[in-house]
Formats: structure tokens, sequence, C-alpha cells
């Protein structure tokens, strides 16, 4: 973790040295190898009038020596992430969390509380149809680099806007979020190592079947 993914490949290459010196022992020796993870995390806002748009990124970059056979699939790592965070998010709506889960969301005012037609009392969750209705889209690339995005209903675009103006958002990479990542790719490389990974689900995907 940490790693750009210059220094990725970098280090790539002096695994590769470093085994042809010996100082790694020799190809086929057991449990000789090595799996280096890059992680880049960025946060991209645009402004449109009065509305505001921001996204959230991840890109994971992989370098690996070993001796072991292991059959890298970038679809099956990303259908994992989205579906793990698709489900995260939903909760976080649901229950009133902020998504990085540093604390609950702001509190809705009496008024909005009391709303005709509301059946939830925390922010973004009035019908439930926002938390609901999260998707990812189709994951699109190939075996070695692959993505997928994660966006809104389309009809609670100007919602959204108007709780970032407040500084209000359901959606992150950062804080808990982060930690659902490693796990999910800890487990990805763990189950790839002894070849139990399963294949990918490409399609879309909502946050309700999550």
């Amino acid at each position: 973790m940490g790693l750009s993914q210059s220094q990725a490949v970098s280090a790539a290459k002096l695994i590769k040295q470093a085994r042809k010196s010996g100082r790694l022992g020799k190809k086929g020796e057991a449990h000789q190898g090595t799996i280096l993870l890059a992680e880049q995390r960025t946060v991209q806002e645009r402004r449109s009038g009065n509305d505001i748009q921001r996204k959230n990124g991840l890109s994971t970059s992989f370098a690996a020596s070993g001796d072991w056979e292991y059959s890298f699939d970038a679809g099956l790592l990303v259908d994992g992430l989205r579906t793990a965070l698709l489900a995260l998010y939903r909760q976080g709506i649901i229950e009133g969390e902020k998504p990085d889960g540093s604390g609950a969301q702001p509190a809705l005012t009496e008024r909005a509380k009391n709303q005709k037609g509301r059946t939830g009392k925390t922010r973004g969750y009035k019908t439930g149809y926002l938390a609901d209705n999260l998707r990812a889209s189709k994951i699109t690339g190939s075996t070695t680099k692959a993505t997928s995005r994660i966006v809104p209903p389309t009809n609670r675009n100007v919602f959204i806007a108007s709780e970032l103006k407040r500084g209000n958002s359901f959606f992150t990479v950062s804080g808990i979020a982060a930690l659902v990542i490693a796990d999910v790719t800890d487990a990805f490389i763990a189950a790839g190592l002894v070849n139990q990974n399963r294949a990918p689900d490409l399609g879309e995907k909502d946050s309700k079947k999550t």
C-alpha cells in the first residue's frame, strides 16, 4: 500500500534483479514470492452554475513475482470492490452515517423530519429510493485493466449537488471505505493464490440487490 504506479513498476524490476542475484532465493523454492500493491485515490470536483459534481476515484496497480500460478482478472477485483462499496453506501444512507464512518450525517430540521411522505428520519433517506437505487455501471476493459462507476439515480442528482454545497457527501473511498477496499483486495489476492476466485459479473449492479 502507498506505492505509486511508477514505484510499483520499479519495485517489480528490483524483485527480478534480486531473484537473479539469489537474494530472494531460487524460483521454485517454497514461499518465495512478493506481491506489491499500489493504490491512488482522487477527488474531482466540477462546478456548473450553482451545481457541484464530485467524483471520488480509486485506481489500483499490481506488481508481482513468485513461484505460484496466478490467473489475474481485473474485472473480478472491480466487481468485488463495487459490490462491497454499494452495500456500504446504502447502509450509510439508511443509518444516517457519513460514508467514511466518521460519524452521523448532520441532523435534519424538525420540519424536514415531519415532512409528509417521509419514511426515514436521517439525511438522504426520505423514502429509501436513493439508498436502493445506487448503480454501478457495466465493467469495461480487459483482464488486466478494468473500470466501473458508482452513481446515484439521475433524479437524485440535484439533491446530491445541493448536499455537496452544504459539505455533505454520501460517497467516498476514504475512512471505513478504505478498510473495505483493503479487505476485498486481500481476499482477492488470497483466493487467487489457491485458485478459488470466481468469474466476474460484468453487468450493471444496483445497491438494493447487494
